[in-house]
């Protein structure tokens, strides 16, 4: 079921669009087709975004209310209830857009080290999407998205980091402080074990997350002026 709705509709969409580019590019392929998906779930991405976003803006008076209301555990829920229904913050909305958009990410993941490692396997493909002749796993035709590449893991690792940044911003969580330099070493261990599309699908999908994140906090900044 999860390879007949997402794994296949996926496949067969990275494969059409690498058809109409000049060259096959897998690399722009790929860009398109994250472009095209980041897109299509920009409600459920934005809706996570904002609720990150709107949770650093109110960690300050969380952490007083807790502070304050430490041994009255009742008192403390209700304040902090309170402070939630006055930011319209739903601390449970992120992790429900996350279990919605994960079997995605995972396909995608799936599809990418399938086309990486194997080119085009044509029983997967759809009636009319043609199998494609001349077709590389190259990245702007000349780097080889099949193999590990240092330089796409340097370029998915410094993205990491900027996120990762932007996140800890203002925030006094000290996880996110961890993070800040826990989260690039990790990216860079991981993407150079993995052929490169994995890196380049990396740093392009968190280049989308700091724009949107970027997005979300002037539209936020704007409202609470007004």
């Amino acid at each position: 079921m999860f390879q007949e709705f997402l794994i296949k509709p996926i496949y067969n969409f990275l494969i059409f669009i690498a058809g109409q580019i000049p060259g096959h590019d897998l690399g722009i392929s790929v860009l398109i087709l994250v472009s095209a998906i980041r897109f299509l779930l920009w409600p459920l991405f934005n809706k996570a975004t904002k609720s990150q976003v709107l949770m650093k803006k109110i960690q300050p008076e969380m952490e007083r209310i807790k502070k304050v209301f430490k041994q009255d555990q009742l008192k403390q829920a209700e304040e902090l209830m309170k402070l939630y229904k006055e930011n319209n913050f739903n601390p449970f909305s992120s992790i429900a857009v996350l279990f919605i958009q994960l079997p995605v990410l995972i396909a995608l993941y799936q599809v990418f080290l399938m086309v990486a490692k194997n080119g085009i396997d044509q029983s997967l493909l759809y009636p009319g999407v043609g199998f494609l002749t001349g077709f590389g796993t190259q990245l702007f035709g000349f780097l080889d998205l099949s193999k590990p590449n240092v330089f796409l893991a340097i370029f998915a690792s410094l993205i990491q980091a900027l996120a990762s940044f932007l996140a800890a911003k203002g925030s006094r969580d000290l996880n996110s402080k961890v993070l800040l330099f826990v989260s690039p070493v990790m990216t860079m261990v991981i993407v150079m074990q993995l052929p490169s599309v994995m890196a380049w699908y990396w740093g392009l999908s968190t280049v989308f997350s700091i724009i949107q994140q970027l997005i979300i906090e002037k539209k936020i900044k704007n409202e609470s002026r007004n």
